[in-house]
């Protein structure tokens, strides 16, 4: 049995919550350094085991989303443990909506108001008993019972950086495919890299969620088999374009609430507004368009596609500068 140190915060969260439902006010350390991100996961309708020594604590994670509805139960299968568990959230530990306690288990019921990942903490109630516990989390409702999504699991900035990175890896990955990408295998290699991608400790593989950001992915996936059968020419003015785009990113625009603030992948590529790096890579001679390198028209094009994408009116400061 694998056992984790708390942080020292998210520890006097849990030695205070000495009644199953006060409801603590403090926040614990979710960064990538803390201890709380080596935490195991443990999974919708999945068991998981351990075992309990005297003042030890066991923390497990699972992410989740807003409104969704659960039950977790500490089972108690050998030895003489009493059963006590906590939910925390990004803003301490969770007050139950119900809860049912037993000399050998211990159920309790949340609705959750936050998306984001959330840890399990279990343990001997006020230290009484040693063992070994069973632990169980049920959906009862919500996101994770098949309802929408109202609320993204990632922070927009978050799931802004994990797009960019899924979006690298997946044109990294194209090239192994000597041109012959279709939209099936765009899609999957692009998931794949979602899949495998974290920024600040959370894994990306929700990143997509929320309409602008379904938009962006697929416009992503979309794009993956025109570049996967372009030569490094082509593919060198649409990274030149995209480095020249970034310098000019911030955090200012909040995408109406909807997962996915209008950040570098958005603007760059998929809504700037006086031109995209996509465009701009597409009408270059290096990739078959009519924009001959070096000229005037292609300067003017990459301006207004990079910083330019930022900006609602230039006043031909673009073709002033070319």
């Amino acid at each position: 049995m694998r056992t984790y140190a708390l942080s020292v915060t998210a520890l006097a969260l849990f030695a205070c919550a000495t009644q199953p439902d006060v409801e603590q006010g403090s926040a614990f350390q979710t960064d990538s350094s803390s201890p709380l991100a080596w935490a195991p996961a443990v999974e919708f309708g999945s068991t998981t085991y351990g075992t309990i020594t005297t003042k030890q604590l066991d923390l497990w994670h699972i992410d989740l989303h807003a409104g969704d509805q659960l039950t977790i139960v500490k089972k108690v299968v050998a030895g003489d443990l009493a059963p006590e568990l906590r939910l925390f959230g990004p803003k301490g530990t969770l007050h139950s909506t119900q809860y049912e306690v037993t000399e050998d288990s211990l159920s309790k019921s949340y609705d959750l108001t936050a998306s984001g990942r959330h840890f399990i903490g279990v343990r001997a109630y006020h230290g009484k008993g040693t063992g070994d516990y069973a632990l169980t989390v049920s959906c009862t409702g919500g996101p994770c019972g098949g309802d929408p999504i109202t609320k993204p699991l990632l922070d927009p900035p978050v799931a802004s950086a994990c797009i960019k990175r899924a979006r690298e890896c997946a044109f990294d990955a194209m090239g192994t495919h000597e041109g012959t990408v279709d939209l099936t295998v765009a899609q999957q290699l692009f998931a794949g890299c979602l899949a495998q991608e974290k920024v600040d400790g959370m894994p990306c593989k929700q990143a997509c969620e929320g309409e602008l950001a379904t938009r962006l992915c697929n416009g992503i996936v979309e794009m993956v088999p025109f570049y996967a059968s372009q030569s490094q020419q082509c593919l060198q003015q649409l990274s030149g374009c995209l480095e020249a785009c970034y310098e000019w990113d911030y955090v200012g625009i909040d995408g109406n609430g909807d997962g996915l603030y209008k950040g570098g992948e958005h603007m760059c590529l998929f809504d700037g507004m006086n031109g995209t790096c996509d465009a701009y890579a597409r009408k270059h001679q290096h990739c078959g368009g009519p924009l001959l390198a070096d000229s005037y028209e292609a300067c003017v094009e990459l301006c207004e596609s990079s910083w330019g994408a930022w900006y609602d009116n230039l006043n031909g400061l673009c073709k002033a500068d070319c």
